[in-house]
């Protein structure tokens, strides 16, 4: 049995001990799934992947081209256990080992044929600097003007080789183009742990390229230090002219690419709004190196996705030149480059057609040329974009029963389906997302949505401290889906954003919302799509919420809500206080919007030797109108101090508020009396926490 296969083991011990005793680092053991006792950090154990193999229930089989969670560790996955205290058969709290499923993209990688933790981690090598630890590999050159100076190679090997080459305006009206800076020799410098800066790379204005490695992508930022000059400088448009970011792309073998035209409402010759011009975006993939959808957004708020730019981008070929070209309108973010200081130097010259690149002979590499270590500098900036995503995935199923972990991103993408069994549980880490991108199919219902600290449902998280909170970024993103899907019947707790959409401008996606239960998230419902439009990208009904901050964000004349139900409202309208025996009534005043009405259910138990005896309780209706509730408390004899209660309201939807408050005894006759109260028991409503 796997009991038998391991011993507990202290963290700091950073140790395995052998059934036979003997110990071993840690660190030197492959394919190690990690193990909490108890499902808190007291104590871990470790687990050999053989025993695992051997003993752990895998989840059920994929389908016809699922994602495999058979298997105790996969690129995407790796199973965890953890004792749970359960009753056995005569009443005895004994430890029963449970399991749960840790989901990431790119969360391992193979080396050997075997499975290792991902790390994101840059390290200096003899070509400049390199990041391996990862289902993609990256190569950086010493020096960002050597051609192919960045080198990515995918988990199935693809290798794609590219070097910026400048960045641009271009008249979409005119055709007409500005290069406004063009990449110079820059040495690079590793900024530990992750991370690779070519500080102020670009001649002609000043701006940084920064590489972040992560374990489930590699993004790529050009980020501006000062401002260009306008378009109209150069006899341009701003409401027709884009920025754009160049990229060219070598010895590369060519993208598949699936091109969305759309038209949007431009700019005549004037100024005047009402002439219609065509727009494309590309969505890129080297095999299994996919690009996600870039983002635009001011340096400060690098991780606020509500005011991120989506950044199109069209895989083109120049003079015989493979170029990636990353576009976003001028006019979305002129504001934001109001912020940075203006470029000064000479005006640059117009190309009256089409795009100019430069002549490119590249640095020379040398034989060795380990990159050094540097720091980034804390300075404003506007950061434009490009992603590579780590590894793709294909169908996958949450199985019902089964508890899940998120720990960073996660996304299914894909042409497949992404399936959701009642009764699954997803639990976020304070910083996790889960995207569903491509064109999947979205099915299912009855799934939980939570944090990894809400230990009310599911099985507990190594490292739950049992005090949710709405952290989770997104606890369901529609990413950017070709075709229109449906989400229903689930409920979503304590995420920062319990729904978004994004899509494309023009892209005519409206997304189903039905019959969601949305309780104490920071944002309810939030789309974002690039328009100016009132076309709708989520359609909600049938919401019922409970403690959400904003019930829509994002551009709000993208989401349409009907049918939403609140839950009750308390409010507790007496004193809580009293003195030694002395009853105390407290009256709340509850309200709902459900229709037809519900009643509201408070039951004790009325034990003689409770200090607290409720003796009057006259549940009402819930109606638009309040109705008023009394609860009446004797304090038991000689006995004083605080409790803390809690009394609750639900409605006909099962939508449920709890108001917590405290009730005092004063003492009076004797200083030196007992304590703290002792509670009641009671059945339902109205409990002592």
């Amino acid at each position: 049995m796997i009991i038998q296969d391991f011993k507990i083991c202290n963290p700091q011990d950073k140790k395995y001990t052998e059934p036979s005793g003997e110990s071993i680092p840690i660190a030197s053991i492959p394919n190690h799934s990690w193990v909490n006792a108890g499902c808190t950090l007291m104590s871990v154990a470790l687990v050999l992947q053989h025993s695992v193999a051997q003993d752990a229930p895998g989840a059920a089989a994929a389908g016809a081209g699922g994602y495999d969670l058979r298997t105790p560790i996969g690129a995407h996955h790796r199973r965890v256990a953890c004792e749970v205290p359960t009753p056995d058969t005569n009443g005895n709290i004994v430890p029963q080992l449970r399991w749960y499923t840790m989901l990431e993209t790119g969360l391992n990688y193979q080396e050997n044929g075997i499975w290792l933790p991902s790390e994101a981690q840059v390290v200096p090598c003899p070509e400049g600097a390199a990041a391996i630890k990862g289902q993609q590999k990256i190569t950086f050159a010493h020096n960002i003007a050597q051609r192919g100076a960045i080198r990515i190679t995918g988990s199935e090997g693809t290798i794609i080789k590219n070097n910026p080459v400048g960045l641009y305006f271009h008249d979409r009206r005119s055709g007409d183009s500005v290069r406004l800076a063009t990449i110079r020799p820059t040495v690079g410098v590793i900024i530990p742990p992750n991370q690779v800066l070519y500080r102020d790379a670009f001649e002609g204005l000043r701006a940084d390229l920064l590489y972040t490695y992560q374990k489930d992508q590699f993004e790529a930022d050009v980020i501006l230090r000062e401002r260009p000059r306008e378009p109209e400088t150069f006899g341009m448009s701003s409401g027709t002219t884009d920025v754009e970011m160049l990229t060219e792309f070598l010895d590369s073998p060519e993208p598949s690419k699936h091109r969305t035209q759309y038209r949007q409402l431009g700019l005549k010759e004037g100024g005047e709004t009402n002439s219609m011009e065509e727009i494309a975006n590309d969505d890129i993939a080297f095999a299994e190196i996919q690009f996600k959808v870039g983002q635009a957004f001011s340096e400060k708020e690098r991780r606020n996705t509500q005011s991120a730019t989506p950044v199109r981008k069209t895989w083109e070929t120049l003079g015989q030149r493979s170029v990636l070209r990353e576009q976003l309108e001028f006019d979305a973010v002129r504001t934001a480059f109001a912020a940075l200081p203006r470029n000064e130097l000479p005006r640059a010259t117009i190309v009256q057609a089409g795009i100019d690149l430069p002549v490119t002979h590249g640095v020379e590499p040398h034989a060795v040329q380990v990159m050094q270590l540097g720091e980034l500098a804390q300075e404003d900036g506007f950061v434009i974009d490009y992603t590579t995503l780590s590894g793709s995935m294909g169908s996958f199923t949450f199985q019902a029963s089964e508890t899940y972990f998120v720990t960073n991103t996660f996304m299914v993408n894909g042409s497949s389906s992404c399936t959701f069994n009642s009764g699954a549980v997803i639990k976020f880490a304070d910083t996790a997302e889960f995207l569903v991108a491509g064109n999947p199919a979205v099915s299912g219902a009855g799934a939980t949505f939570t944090s990894m600290h809400d230990n009310s449902v599911g099985l507990p998280i190594a490292g739950s401290n049992g005090q949710p909170t709405q952290k989770a970024f997104t606890a369901f993103w529609f990413y950017y889906i070709d075709n229109s899907r449906s989400l229903s019947n689930h409920t979503i707790k304590y995420a920062g954003t319990a729904v978004k959409a994004s899509a494309n401008a023009g892209s005519g996606v409206q997304h189903a919302v039905q019959s969601m239960t949305l309780l104490n998230c920071g944002t309810g419902l939030s789309s974002h799509r690039n328009d100016s439009g009132t076309q709708f990208l989520i359609n909600a009904s049938q919401i019922g919420t409970c403690e959400v901050t904003n019930l829509v964000g994002g551009i709000t004349n993208q989401t349409v809500l009907s049918a939403h139900n609140t839950c009750p409202t308390i409010t507790l309208t007496s004193s809580t206080t009293t003195h030694e025996d002395v009853p105390l009534d407290l009256h709340f005043t509850v309200s709902d919007d459900t229709s037809p009405a519900a009643s509201l259910v408070v039951e004790g138990d009325g034990e003689a030797e409770s200090p607290w005896v409720p003796l009057a309780w006259t549940p009402e209706l819930l109606g638009v109108a309040a109705s008023s509730n009394t609860m009446r408390f004797i304090p038991a004899l000689d006995s004083s101090g605080t409790g803390k209660w809690r009394v609750s309201a639900t409605d006909t939807n099962g939508l449920t508020r709890v108001l917590h408050f405290d009730a005092t005894v004063e003492s009076v006759n004797d200083a030196s009396t007992i304590g703290a109260m002792s509670a009641p028991r009671l059945a339902l409503g109205l409990q002592q926490v």
